[in-house]
């Protein structure tokens, strides 16, 4: 900086070389001047009285390097070896008004243009600040109708609250004269914009720190796996303590400090400032390849399909748009420390360095920005992930369709009402992370069990033993990746009831089981009305096309048996003798939906009788819900409104407090696998109230449940068929133990 503020004056002042270097005119004292005064009056020559002598000698030692004639101006106009040359001897000896005048004295004589890029350089910076304010406000909104917010906001926020003191010094700057040529500046003005200027850079070190902490604290939120955690923190550890160097560098880059705009200064000394340039650059730059690198390269591990692999990357690709300008702006740094015209010349590096903050800032923001514009665009398919049909061949996901009658209708008719947790999760990916894998893959047992402890209040998390054991047969996935048996389609979805919407009595329909027999009845809920015959042809006993029968929120049958799946997944091994797990699914989150908790049967563990698979689940969901620390920090109030949401599963029938639990906590949803007449048939000890007559005594609630039975019971009864049959087949990964029982084995 020093050395492009000193050497500014003197481009192309080599014309008057020819009036200064006349054989014996120029002499060591001072009479000599008064003689070069003479003859340049005589040749009607430019006035030099406003010239100081230090000038003048600094012209006259740097004639020899000139490389012109004495008498052709052309040349000296155009020589900018003349210039550096006396660049130099200024910096020694004279002072900044010295080189000011020189400056305005070329611009007259050689006919210099009178050219400003302050109003590009104000547009560009309006522009990004503006874009900045848009794209935080519109990610404001998304949060408020989440009504959670976390770390990375608050970082974002900083960041562009901070950033009104660099954009506001530039502003000022350019009514100083920033963005015209040095020649045109008034006196004084050129050490008031150099002060702005340092100050500028100071701040804008600490703005960029905050707007890419902001990104990686926002990957916390996507990413749970603990290496992925490990790495970002020391990503944190290295942007924080590079840009804490860069700034205490920037800072001290002259001692004394004043010397960086004060070049009358001619004692202490500073940094090489181009070599500090390049080295802000070349960090930035490897920050944000870190930056975009860290997500990317957990894609692959991801359970998505392709496509949506590919709108994740394009998200987190976008960054490269700031990683492209800072790469542009490492180009424009070539003159930052050579510039005989900062002004003019710095201007380049000003807003590419504006728009790289507003980038980073933008895409910062993108994730949150995706989720308004789906809420408020449902058919914008840019930000929409395509994903395959589901048949009996192949695993898809399903995604709840937004302009679906009971998708609405599940959530609250004001927009921004609704506390449930798809609205928590305001980033791209989490929604997703538990998603289904490819068809040809198979889905593993969950990595994590629940959250939280069976019945207890700690978070826990256990780590995978060293061969995990399947809890039942997978073997069937490569050919049935849906558990749908072609031939007998009721031994999967045996039981399957109607949706179920109270307190509606009247119209809830239930389709009976179709035994062998091919018995059929339809009933109004609660009403003795005449029973109506169905067809006795066992194919009509379903719905017409069965294997796409959806429910009224549009989630289909793959979906409900991926879902089925997991709560048999929550048992904490393969063969518990109390096998009831519960999973609480969000299926609003859109594509296959978000696993919010689970739970596990735990009466053995605690001692507490009530502690079922759904009552842990439920306690589960309101410590997750209402935890400070925790993903949704919730008051009481919201966690009880967010259960309206929500869809509880598990695989077996819920007994009568259960049922009335899933009532009384308002869920969307109840959907079970075995039930209750199949597990006394199995020996087990029953309550011997359906849960569906629990849920039709319930019609006095304010609330409405879907009920759905009967799912993927060709599963989910091998996990009760063996406690009291001691010939019956232990499932996969157990054994008969001494004792009589299923043991892991």
């Amino acid at each position: 900086m020093r050395l492009s503020t000193s050497s500014t004056a003197f481009n192309g002042l080599g014309w008057m070389l020819f009036a200064l270097s006349m054989l014996g005119i120029v002499g060591a004292n001072g009479q000599g001047y008064h003689v070069v005064e003479h003859q340049l009056v005589s040749r009607q020559l430019p006035d030099l009285s406003n010239i100081s002598t230090c000038g003048l000698n600094c012209l006259v030692q740097s004639i020899t390097g000139s490389g012109c004639d004495l008498t052709n101006t052309t040349c000296s106009c155009a020589s900018s070896q003349l210039g550096q040359l006396a660049a130099s001897c200024l910096i020694a000896n004279c002072t900044m008004q010295d080189s000011l005048d020189l400056a305005k004295l070329q611009a007259r004589q050689c006919n210099l243009p009178h050219e400003s890029q302050t109003t590009k350089m104000l547009a560009i910076l309006v522009t990004v600040y503006v874009t900045a304010l848009i794209a935080i406000g519109l990610r404001l909104i998304a949060k408020s109708f989440a009504k959670i917010w976390s770390t990375d906001d608050a970082l974002i926020v900083a960041a562009i609250v901070i950033a009104i003191a660099p954009f506001s010094l530039v502003i000022i700057m350019a009514t100083m004269g920033f963005g015209t040529h040095l020649y045109d500046l008034q006196s004084g003005q050129l050490t008031k914009i150099l002060q702005l200027l340092y100050a500028a850079e100071i701040v804008y070190v600490f703005v960029l720190l905050f707007a890419k902490l902001s990104l990686v604290t926002f990957y916390f939120r996507i990413f749970t796996v603990p290496r992925f955690r490990m790495a970002a923190y020391s990503l944190i550890a290295f942007l924080v303590l590079g840009q804490v160097i860069i700034g205490f560098l920037t800072i001290f880059s002259c001692h004394p400090i004043e010397l960086f705009w004060n070049k009358d200064i001619h004692t202490g000394g500073c940094l090489d400032i181009n070599q500090l340039a390049y080295a802000n650059s070349a960090l930035a730059i490897l920050q944000d390849l870190i930056i975009l690198a860290l997500p990317i390269a957990m894609l692959p591990g991801l359970q998505m399909n392709k496509n949506k692999k590919i709108s994740v990357a394009v998200i987190f690709l976008l960054g490269s748009v700031g990683f492209i300008s800072t790469i542009i702006r490492l180009q424009v740094l070539a003159v930052f420390g050579n510039s005989i015209d900062p002004t003019w010349d710095y201007v380049p590096v000003v807003w590419w360095t504006t728009i790289e903050l507003g980038v980073v800032i933008v895409c910062a923001c993108l994730p949150m920005i995706r989720n308004l514009v789906e809420k408020w665009f449902p058919n914008f398919k840019l930000f929409k992930w395509s994903s395959p049909k589901p048949s009996k061949d192949s695993v898809g996901s399903s995604s709840v369709g937004t302009d679906d009658k009971s998708y609405k209708m599940g959530r609250y008719q004001k927009f921004g009402r609704s506390t449930s947790p798809p609205q928590f999760s305001d980033n791209y990916v989490r929604d997703h992370i538990g998603g289904p894998p490819s068809k040809t893959d198979e889905i593993s047992p969950t990595k994590y069990r629940d959250m939280y402890a069976y019945g207890g209040s700690k978070p826990k998390v256990l780590e995978d033993p060293m061969s995990p054991p399947q809890p039942y047969d997978l073997s069937w996935r490569s050919t049935n990746p849906y558990g749908i048996s072609g031939e007998n389609p009721l031994s999967t979805l045996s039981q399957l009831l109607l949706l179920l919407l109270l307190p509606s009595v009247g119209r809830c329909c239930e389709q009976q089981l179709c035994e062998q027999q091919q018995k059929h009845t339809c009933s109004t809920c609660g009403n003795s009305t005449p029973q109506v015959p169905m067809p006795a042809a066992l194919p009509q006993c379903l719905p017409q096309e069965w294997t796409t029968w959806t429910t009224d929120d549009g989630v289909d049958a793959s979906t409900r048996a991926y879902w089925m799946r997991q709560a048999n997944l929550a048992l904490p091994n393969p063969c518990p003798f109390a096998a009831f797990g519960a999973v609480v699914v969000n299926h609003t989150a859109g594509g296959l939906g978000e696993l919010v908790c689970t739970g596990a049967n735990n009466n053995q563990g605690s001692g507490n009788p009530t502690l079922h698979g759904e009552m842990v689940a439920i306690n589960n969901c309101s410590a997750i819900f209402t935890d400070p620390q925790g993903r949704y920090n919730m008051t009481p109030a919201d966690a009880l409104l967010a259960f309206s949401n929500l869809t509880l599963y598990t695989n077996a029938e819920s007994c009568p407090m259960c049922a009335s639990a899933i009532r009384w906590a308002g869920f969307k949803e109840y959907v079970y696998g075995t039930s209750i007449d199949a597990l006394v048939d199995m020996g087990w000890g029953q309550i011997t109230v359906s849960s569906k007559e629990i849920f039709n005594q319930s019609s006095s609630l304010s609330s409405e449940t879907g009920f759905l039975g009967g799912v993927l019971t060709n599963e989910t009864d091998g996990f009760f068929s063996w406690q009291f049959r001691p010939n019956a087949t232990c499932p996969q990964g157990c054994s008969r133990a001494a004792s009589g029982r299923c043991a892991p084995a």
